[in-house]
This record gives structure tokens, sequence and C-alpha cells, in this order.
């Protein structure tokens, strides 16, 4: 999990530095730094994946993302965080000019501090990085045969393990391939083959919770399935069974059912399934009636403790919904910012002042709907 994270240079991010906990929510006007946020986390986990090794031309499209294309600036990631113990991995790439600066401590320890194509020995491994490539990278996908690196592995696990979500209900309806590892993708159009891999692997309870918790938010759903789609094209269709007094079950395709039901149903399969550890959700609120937006809510913040699911999940997700506001609490907000000359300015909702007061009288959505961000931070409402 990350703990801290401080950000340099990555387009409207010019200098953030952001607590997080297990479970975050981003607010802020458009175009305030949230959504870039979530991609400078994305673009920590490519590093850790090693895809800075496909050369120049990736290097030509990072250059975009510098904070006003200045040329003499590098992106900085530091990154305070938790992987069997604490760590702080520093990351700095100067796109411009190809040339990045490297550090990673964990404990104590310092494991490697290194600038280009210096030579890094740890534990009696030594290894170098090329010029597109960074040495987490390497350690954690080159070297795993080799002994003794394993907090290397786990934080670059815990680093790459990252995917953004935005789900659209209509993909999430249409048929869809099963994969030997099936991982829900951003948009959740695979949602049908996700759901079959899970229907026939071996963890039969996992599908068993997501109806029990399906069925309790809409009583009318008894359960789903994924039979073949009808064109015979080796893809899969949701169905969902249906139940009510002094009626016997019906089945009806995903077409027939509502946004909630398919969106809650995207939301149980991120509990349950091959989901990452670090999971960044755009507008969740998308397509929930209110009810149903509190469940999601309550659903995403166990998901973040491993109450519901089968493992904690760091869950980042940003908002423009100041009802979903009203089901969180402060310490669990950020609120964004930004201004012509210093870029995104950054704020807890918790350090707001007077925020104890404020709370006796106002939910947080209605302390976001009536006063704004800038008069929150500002301390114009007490």
């Amino acid at each position: 999990m990350i703990s801290k994270i401080r950000m340099e240079n990555f387009k409207c991010l010019q200098e953030v530095e952001v607590d997080l906990g297990p479970f975050n929510i981003l607010i802020g006007p458009n175009d305030s730094g949230k959504t870039s946020f979530l991609e400078a986390i994305s673009w920590l986990n490519k590093t850790t994946r090693n895809d800075l090794t496909l050369g120049p031309a990736e290097y030509d499209r990072f250059q975009h993302l510098v904070w006003r294309k200045q040329a003499d600036m590098g992106i900085v990631w530091n990154i305070v965080g938790d992987a069997n113990g604490r760590f702080e991995y520093f990351l700095e790439i100067s796109p411009y000019v190809h040339k990045k600066r490297e550090k990673l401590r964990v404990g104590e320890k310092v494991i490697f501090d290194a600038a280009d194509g210096a030579q890094v020995i740890y534990g009696g491994l030594s290894t170098q990085a090329q010029q597109h490539q960074t040495l987490l990278s390497l350690f954690s996908a080159h070297e795993r045969h080799r002994a003794p690196i394993g907090p290397l592995v786990a934080v670059a696990d815990s680093l790459m393990s990252t995917e953004e979500y935005h789900f659209n209900p209509r993909a999430m309806r249409q048929p869809s391939a099963v994969q030997k590892t099936p991982r829900l993708s951003s948009s959740g159009e695979n949602l049908a083959g996700v759901l079959h891999g899970m229907l026939i692997g071996p963890d039969r309870q996992a599908v068993v919770e997501m109806e029990k918790k399906l069925g309790e938010a809409i009583p009318t759903l008894r359960g789903f399935s994924t039979p073949p789609a009808a064109d015979q094209s080796g893809h899969y269709v949701i169905d969902y069974t249906l139940s009510g007094p002094k009626k016997p079950p019906a089945t009806i395709p995903a077409t027939q059912v509502s946004d909630g039901a398919i969106l809650l149903t995207a939301f149980l399969a991120l509990a349950y399934g091959d989901t990452p550890q670090i999971v960044l959700l755009e507008e969740p609120e998308n397509g929930l009636h209110p009810s149903m937006l509190k469940r999601v809510i309550e659903l995403l913040r166990k998901m973040s403790t491993g109450e519901v699911g089968n493992q904690a999940r760091q869950i980042i997700l940003t908002t423009h919904s100041p009802l979903l506001l009203n089901f969180v609490e402060p310490e669990e907000v950020r609120i964004f910012r930004r201004t012509p000359q210093g870029g995104t300015q950054v704020t807890p909702m918790s350090a707001v002042p007077n925020i104890d007061n404020l709370q006796r009288e106002f939910a947080p959505g209605e302390l976001w709907y009536l006063f704004g961000e800038e008069k929150l931070v500002e301390g114009q409402p007490a």
C-alpha cells in the first residue's frame, strides 16, 4: 500500500504531496489534477513493468507529460509505502535528455541509489540498468530466480499491481471470451469472461459470496450464469436469475437488467476476482441510484480493509458527486485545487479549518456543495 506520494513536474502536478490511506476519495473542479494524479500512479506502474525499455519513442510520448513541457525538468515520484515492511522509493526521469535516477530504501537499509548506467550490488547480486530500464523492474522481472532479493520483489509487486477503471455498462453487457487468468479490463468490457472464469474456477465460495451480496442489494436477483453466446464464437454472455414472491425463477440477459445491477456485479468481481493491489476508479457514481451508491461505497471501503473480497486492496477514486461524499468521512477525502501559477494543490478535508464544528451541522457532501473547494480550504465557512 502507498501511504504517501510526492509528485513533481507531472502534467499539472508541479509539486504535490498526498497522504493516502486504504480508502481515498479525490474531489475538486474539472481540470484540477485528480485524473492526472491517477495517471501519475499508472505511469509509476509502467516503469516497474519495464515498459520504458521500448526505446526513444516511448520517451517522446513521455515528454508531453512534463510540467509545461519544460526541457530542463525531470518527473519525480517519491513513494512511501508498506510491502511486508516500510519502504521508500524515489524515481526521477528526465525524458528530454534520457536520464534517470532511482533510489530504494527498505526499512533502514538503502538497497540501491543509482543514476543511469550505475552498477548495483545487493546481497551478492550485481546488475546494471539500461537507458530505458529501471533497476526495480530488472530485479522484479528478470532476477526473481536469484536470491536474496525478497524485499525488492515485494516492493516491485506492490507498485506494479495497479489498474485504473472507468466502467462502461454498455460494454460490460457484451459477450466476451474467457481468459486463462481473467482480470477485469479498464472499461469492464470482458466482464462475462471474468465471471465465467470464476464460475468454473476452484474458488466456488467467491461466487457464493458475490451472489449473496448481489441479492442483498437487489432482492429480485437470485444469481448469475454465463452461457455460451448464441453466435457460437466461443464467447460468453451474462444471464441473471430473477426470483419473486409466488413466482418461479426466471432468467433474463444482461441487456435487460439495470445499469446499477451490472455495475454492482463489476464491483463485486473486483472484490473477489484477480484484481490489482491498488485500484484506481474514475467516478464510480455514474449509473447508480443513490441507495445503490451507498452500498457500492460501503463495498469499496470494506474491500480496502479486506473485510470483503479475497484480500485487502487500496482504493483511490475520483468523484464529482456531493451525494457520494455524504457516505464517507472527512479523513478519507482529498480536496484538489489548481492555480495558474503553482499547479495543483491538495488539502485533506480533515485539515479544513473548524471541520469538527462544521460536521455537526453538515455532511461532507453538503459542505462541498454549499461552500465549494476554495471556501472550505480557506476556512471561510467557519
